[in-house]
């Protein structure tokens, strides 16, 4: 599982419940998500975002994998300029795991 490059000791893992978390998806706009078996990627596109320059906005893939009816963040990736950057999770993991929250109440 890739956590970032933190190089210390991993935290929890940021979670949610599945069905809670992807009904919360549904109160949100302008992303694209895709299950292939336990894996479940979610981006918000610069496409989809009502913006004069779509472009100008950068793009999020969020990796997520499915154990039973838990969904476990394992990559954040933020796509500026076609330059991937890979957000730590661990030095996020507070704020991650808000908006995990925040997406499954």
């Amino acid at each position: 599982m890739e956590r970032g490059v933190s190089g210390g000791a991993s935290l929890e893992p940021i979670a949610a419940s599945y069905s809670r978390f992807t009904a919360g998806l549904d109160r949100v706009r302008g992303y694209c998500v895709t299950e292939e078996g336990d894996s479940l990627s979610l981006a918000f596109e610069p496409w989809f975002v009502e913006s004069g320059s779509p472009f100008a906005v950068p793009c999020m893939r969020i990796t997520f994998r499915r154990e039973g009816e838990r969904i476990i963040l394992e990559r954040f990736v933020i796509e500026d300029a076609d330059e991937p950057r890979m957000l730590d999770l661990d030095a996020a993991h507070d704020a991650l795991q808000a908006w995990m929250d925040c997406m499954a109440d």
